[in-house]
């Protein structure tokens, strides 16, 4: 609720950074910070019985991480090509209406 009414009083403003760095802080916060706690309760050791399909979830944990690791990478070298692969003298800043 309280990211709400910074980002209305930020539009109302037109503070646009203010609320494109709030809504990249909270993107950040529920992708890494909850996921990564979620990642960590999962991986707490517990008593269990053995199963036949121990591999499985073995692997279920390795494909999952292997994946989220590749989304991060991949979120955080996609806006740098982008800065790099642009000629020089190109405006890349981003305004309100081309969003």
């Amino acid at each position: 609720f309280v990211e709400l009414v910074i980002l209305g009083y930020a539009l109302m403003d037109r503070n646009y950074s203010i609320v494109r760095s709030s809504l990249l802080g909270a993107i950040l916060c529920n992708i890494l910070l909850i996921l990564g706690v979620v990642f960590l309760a999962g991986s707490w050791p517990r008593k269990r019985r053995e199963s036949k399909n121990a591999h499985l979830s073995t692997q279920l944990w390795v494909a999952t991480s292997a994946s989220t690791l590749a989304l991060a990478v991949l979120a955080l070298v996609t806006p740098a090509a982008f800065k790099l692969a642009a000629p020089n003298g190109t405006n890349i800043e981003c305004d309100i209406q081309t969003l």
